[in-house]
């Protein structure tokens, strides 16, 4: 008897995880505003020196409005997974 293959089924999208990261996203646009643009546009984050950049989808990028809010990472610079603002954590 040969083995039937089972059709491939799609995982629904977690919207919790999508909620909570909607809610991180909010937070950082107003507690760490970027020079221009949302954080809910941003593709990638990268530490470049002591400045963290914030790339977009059609290949821009810009930093925090206010630089001195960056100070740590935990991580590889290309791919951050945290970042710190004085007076707290805040994690991406």
């Amino acid at each position: 008897m040969a083995a039937q293959l089972q059709p491939h089924t799609e995982q629904p999208i977690d919207d919790t995880k999508a909620q909570q990261s909607m809610l991180a996203k909010q937070y950082l646009d107003e507690q760490c505003p970027l020079e221009f643009g949302s954080h809910m546009e941003v593709t990638d984050y990268v530490v470049y020196y002591n400045h963290l950049l914030a790339f977009f989808a059609n290949g821009t990028h810009c930093g925090l409005k206010n630089c001195s809010q960056f100070v740590a990472l935990c991580g590889h610079r290309e791919t951050p997974s945290y970042f710190v603002k004085t007076g707290g954590w805040l994690t991406y």
